[in-house]
């Protein structure tokens, strides 16, 4: 069973399904984001991209999701999420 989409779905709520796919676009290019064919994959990458960017840059994070994209089929979210953690914190943090 997928978890419902973290983010609101009508026109009041700034992060609508529509508006993170574009957010991922603007952040990781056209077609790295096309690769994230599903809302799981989305809701994982559009997380780990924010964390990634937060401290690190956009650039930074762009870089990083092209290297892990293949870890983010389903149900290797949380190990890719994981990664993102050690990376930005150490692994034993």
């Amino acid at each position: 069973m997928t978890a419902a989409w973290p983010f609101g779905t009508d026109e009041h709520d700034p992060l609508t399904p529509s508006k993170v796919t574009t957010q991922l676009t603007d952040w990781l290019g056209g077609n790295l984001a096309a690769l994230l064919t599903s809302e799981q994959q989305q809701r994982d990458a559009y997380r780990i991209v924010q964390q990634i960017a937060d401290r690190e840059g956009s650039a930074i994070a762009r870089a990083w999701m092209i290297g892990m994209n293949p870890h983010l089929d389903e149900g290797r979210g949380r190990d890719t999420e994981a990664a993102a953690h050690a990376y930005l914190n150490g692994p034993w943090t």
